[in-house]
């Protein structure tokens, strides 16, 4: 079962798109969020996007009542907290990186050799399969763009 052990906290608006998101999609939370140059918070995009473009992680949404634009989100900024594993299984120990689509932005896969573009943003505490919570200390603002342990 996943747990937290929760660190610092803070409150963001939504953007329009996450509030959307979570109206329609009821429950979200425990996924990874950016903050765009506005000051909003929206769902992390995928690992690989180029880092000069891409919105740094800034932590885990812990709400998931937004219901309009500008609605307030919480964000777990460090600590351990419970992560929506993604299109593939999370193992213990592995650092996790974002994966994007619509329904699975925000959420995390274990990192691969694939490449030197995926930017952990926490540690598995936990092994789980897709869809699955789990324990993942957090490892923002940022990251490693390594993807040897």
């Amino acid at each position: 079962m996943a747990y937290e052990i929760p660190g610092f906290k803070m409150t963001l608006p939504a953007v329009a798109a996450l509030a959307t998101d979570l109206a329609a999609d009821g429950d979200l939370r425990f996924r990874f969020v950016s903050v765009d140059s506005a000051g909003t918070v929206d769902f992390s995009a995928a690992s690989s996007d180029d880092d000069d473009s891409a919105l740094a992680v800034i932590g885990v949404m812990q709400t998931g009542d937004a219901q309009t634009a500008l609605d307030p989100v919480e964000i777990m900024v460090t600590g351990v907290s419970k992560v929506e594993a993604g299109t593939g299984n999370v193992t213990a120990g592995q650092r996790q990186v974002t994966v994007d689509g619509t329904t699975s932005a925000g959420r995390t896969t274990d990192v691969t050799n694939a490449g030197d573009d995926q930017v952990a943003v926490g540690i598995a505490l936990q092994t789980v399969s897709a869809g699955e919570l789990y324990a993942c200390l957090l490892m923002t603002p940022g990251g490693d763009r390594s993807t040897t342990a």
